[in-house]
């Protein structure tokens, strides 16, 4: 079964009940195991949706699903976080708020005064610097043998250096994901399909290849 980014998604009831937002992929096989659909109008949260609740994929890459829009419990929310853990210079030098975070998890930093507002990327002064260090994590609600990917997501070189984002995921007739493609305008000067065989892992906040990212412009430039 093949599922594509932001294609409909459609209840028994025929009603439309939002667009698939991401894949998400066993990390041992790169098979499909489920999607997130994108809150709309009938559920306020994003949900997951194993596959066994897909009826049929139409012509069109719509997906219909085997329950109707008022039937919001038989698929869980989606639960994510994204963090950026504190390096240790920051560890050293902040004199205000708390850090949490017990083995095997970095500290990772939260809003001054105890408040529990979380630093999130972007949104504080430890996000305003991508040069300041730290790492992004993210946690989910997905089994531990999952992963999810995007477009959008960022793709980086073995060395930490991006190569670009994903523009498309391409998969088999079966759901297996065999690559992606990487739109152009970072590194590469056209488009460029990166097979699973180069790549590392996928984190949920970038897709590691195996190669370096100059080493990946060099395979393309030939």
């Amino acid at each position: 079964m093949k599922i594509d980014i932001g294609k409909d998604v459609i209840a028994s009831d025929g009603e439309k009940i939002g667009k698939v937002d991401r894949l998400v992929l066993n990390s041992e096989t790169n098979d499909l195991s489920k999607f997130i659909v994108h809150k709309g109008m009938f559920w306020n949260e994003d949900k997951i949706v194993d596959l066994d609740l897909v009826s049929e994929v139409d012509a069109e890459g719509n997906i219909h699903l085997k329950v109707p829009s008022d039937d919001e419990d038989t698929m869980p929310a989606f639960v994510e976080e994204t963090h950026r853990v504190a390096t240790d210079e920051e560890m050293n030098s902040l004199d205000y708020g708390s850090f949490v975070g017990t083995a095997p998890y970095a500290p990772i930093m939260f809003a001054p005064g105890g408040t529990g507002g979380q630093y999130r990327p972007g949104s504080g002064p430890f996000f305003d610097n991508a040069d300041s260090g730290g790492t992004l994590e993210q946690r989910t609600n997905l089994p531990e043998d999952s992963m999810t990917i995007d477009k959008g997501t960022d793709v980086v070189g073995s060395d930490g250096d991006k190569v670009g984002e994903v523009e498309e995921i391409i998969m088999d007739a079966n759901g297996t994901t065999t690559g992606f493609v990487v739109k152009s305008g970072f590194i590469f000067t056209k488009d460029v399909h990166i097979p699973m065989d180069i790549v590392d892992h996928i984190s949920g906040v970038h897709i590691v290849l195996k190669i370096t990212a100059d080493e990946a412009k060099s395979m393309h430039e030939k």
